[in-house]
């Protein structure tokens, strides 16, 4: 839990970033390359787990909406874009979509006008 704190005082957003790498080809000889250079997705620093556990924790506390990064208290809202990144996003094939809903409330207004 300190060490996600810390890091996210350190990098800020990135810190909840996946990072793509590229990693180096290793070449054995003069001309023979034994693995080609390849680009790898590493994992962000900060899961997301325990950033929505310290989000929480700045709630409870009151302390959301500004980070100190000396004491490592509190949530600055802008990390959340970055930790629900696919709440918001919207498809090709559309926007957002509104949610189901179950059938009786789907058939409120046609039951108001039986009546």
């Amino acid at each position: 839990m300190r060490s996600a704190i810390r890091h996210l005082a350190q990098h800020g957003v990135e810190a909840l970033k996946a990072q793509r790498v590229e990693s180096k080809a290793i070449q054995v000889g003069s001309q023979y390359i034994a693995k080609p250079s390849k680009i790898v997705w590493r994992s962000p620093v900060v899961s997301k787990r325990v950033a929505k556990v310290i989000r929480n924790q700045a709630i409870q506390e009151g302390t959301f909406g500004q980070f100190d990064p000396s004491t490592g208290i509190g949530w600055d809202p802008e990390w959340d874009l970055a930790l629900m990144s696919n709440r918001f996003a919207a498809t090709r094939f559309g926007g957002i979509r509104p949610s189901k809903k179950s059938s009786r409330e789907r058939s409120r207004e046609e039951r108001a006008q039986k009546i």
